[in-house]
């Protein structure tokens, strides 16, 4: 038996979600793998990591094995460390259980971070398609509400220094007070974010597009955009035919999205790959959640 799950992005929403407000997240292909392998001394989990806390946790004694294929091969942001968790608590647990349960799990195994992780990545993979999420009571599939063909995704981290450490990223944010409740950081996201969730409801690109460029440019008045991502941004947004460009991630360094008023544009693509930038999904392609098969990994 082997488990398969999804990768993500975060179409909006990265650090707003942190303050409770929500975020919308995409599932993305292709999937990471996850076949138990027996007992043994190896260790597939780096043991500070979610899932190394977590089986530590269930299997003080002897550990369990697990072979676990990433398809983007370390690189990407596409959430590896999430995915792992979510791997394993279904080989330890199956696949039934409730997101609920699952994000309820990990928030509990990174309680103690500087800032807490939201587990909207967590959920997204869980759950496949695209979601918006609100803490523990909101999971809204919003997949049939907007064409997500016209979504091209680059993974940017082939870029030198375009990788963010991330416990050094989160003790930074710790000694800032951007997420208090009511914050002018949080009031000045709320705008895109709700107008780039309204717009996908109605299947508005146009007004998407907008909400996303004008979220990365909140976060960049922040300090929460890193240089080649604002690089990026603006060279991708003047070509004809482009709506809006974001980052993704941690300072939205991971990986840029670009919402085009089509689905076939190869002269962003082109562009995009002069910069370093490789793409990773032309379009969205509706991914499953969380699953178990008897197939082997590669």
């Amino acid at each position: 038996m082997s488990y398969s799950i999804a990768g993500k992005v975060f179409v909006l929403g990265e650090y707003a979600v942190l303050g409770a407000l929500p975020a919308v997240v995409a599932s993305l292909g292709p999937r990471f793998e996850l076949r138990p392998c027996g007992t043994g001394p190896a260790e597939v989990f780096h043991p500070e990591s979610p899932a190394g806390r977590f089986l530590n946790s269930v299997a003080r004694d002897e550990k369990r094995v697990f072979e676990f294929f990433d398809p983007f091969s370390g690189n990407g942001g596409f959430g590896a460390s999430t995915a792992q968790f979510a791997l394993l608590y279904a080989a330890l647990h199956g696949v039934n259980d409730s997101w609920q349960s699952v994000w309820r799990k990990y928030r509990d195994l990174t309680a103690e971070s500087p800032v807490p992780p939201s587990g909207a990545d967590l959920v997204a993979q869980w759950h496949g398609g695209v979601i918006r999420f609100q803490g523990d009571l909101v999971c809204e599939d919003l997949w049939d509400a907007f064409d997500w063909s016209k979504l091209l995704v680059f993974t940017a981290t082939a870029q030198s220094g375009r990788k963010v450490i991330t416990h050094e990223h989160l003790q930074t944010l710790a000694r800032r007070s951007l997420f208090q409740e009511n914050s002018s950081f949080l009031l000045q996201l709320m705008t895109p974010l709700t107008g780039g969730i309204e717009a996908i409801r109605e299947n508005d690109a146009v007004k998407l597009g907008s909400a996303m460029s004008s979220y990365a440019a909140v976060l960049n008045q922040a300090g929460l955009e890193s240089k080649a991502a604002t690089q990026d941004r603006e060279a991708l947004g003047q070509i004809p035919g482009v709506l809006g460009v974001k980052g993704a991630g941690a300072l939205l360094a991971d990986a840029v999205l670009v919402l085009a008023s089509k689905p076939v544009h190869p002269e962003i693509i082109a562009i995009a790959k002069a910069r370093g930038l490789h793409l990773a999904s032309a379009g969205l392609n509706r991914e499953p959640g969380i699953l178990a098969t008897h197939e082997e990994l590669p």
